[in-house]
């Protein structure tokens, strides 16, 4: 896309100008079967039993964070593990990238 080489930081800023943005790598936009075969494929088949019902609350989630930031008119959506601890790298890049959108937007 246009932003493909720009940095992260870069494409958040631009998100917040133009009145909205949502970060994500994968979304509401995958099927129920979509995510099913993901989940199964992620696991390697051990999660066949937990998938039906994981991949459509996951579902729900995504398009519910849509829906709020429809309802709100701009915002910004972090879809992560929870298994990450705060001393995790990601967890203190996504902490930093957080605060720095939070006041681009002005809140």
């Amino acid at each position: 896309g246009l932003l493909r080489n720009a940095s992260l930081q870069r494409c958040c800023e631009l998100g917040c100008l133009s009145g909205a943005a949502v970060v994500q790598s994968m979304g509401a936009e995958i099927s129920e079967e979509g995510w099913t075969w993901v989940h199964a494929h992620m696991h390697e088949g051990r999660a066949q039993a937990l998938v039906r019902g994981s991949a459509a609350a996951v579902q729900r989630e995504l398009l519910a964070c849509y829906e709020l930031i429809e309802s709100i008119g701009r915002g910004v959506v972090y879809y992560g593990s929870a298994r990450l601890k705060a001393d995790n790298p990601h967890f203190v890049k996504s902490r930093e990238l957080g605060k720095m959108v939070s006041e681009l937007l002005g809140t």
